[in-house]
């Protein structure tokens, strides 16, 4: 089973390491269970953060609390209004605009620790894998 997955700018990806971001939220009624989740940065798919969903809800954008919105990254609601203006109106050209009503879906997360290598050890040889 191929482990679920959302596309992420990049720029994003520094928050997500430091802990800052630990949420995205996302337009419309996401699909998204509890567990593991690969964020694939949206410039190039093979850079990837491994993450895991500890919750989801559904909502409407007047809905969004200060909370949410602070583990999105974003210091106030107007701040991350303009983001998501910015990612669903101009870079996807999906939307003519989005209206408080519009139905959202926040994504909590927290990291993952990435696999430690493993010292395998052959003959007179040392390997890391």
């Amino acid at each position: 089973m191929e482990k679920q997955s959302l596309k992420m700018f990049h720029r994003f990806f520094e928050d997500v390491a430091s802990g800052k971001k630990t949420s995205t939220i996302r337009e419309g009624h996401r699909d998204i269970v509890l567990g593991p989740l690969i964020l694939k940065a949206t410039e190039d798919e093979t850079d990837t953060i491994e993450v895991d969903v500890t919750k989801v809800v559904h909502t409407q954008l007047s809905h969004l609390s200060e909370e949410e919105v602070q583990t999105e990254g974003f210091a106030s609601l107007a701040d991350l209004m303009k983001e998501l203006h910015q990612i669903y109106v101009i870079d996807l050209k999906r939307f003519e605009s989005l209206t408080l009503s519009h139905p959202m879906t926040v994504i909590t997360f927290c990291l993952l620790p990435k696999p430690k290598k493993r010292r395998i050890q052959t003959d007179d040889k040392v390997s890391s894998r």
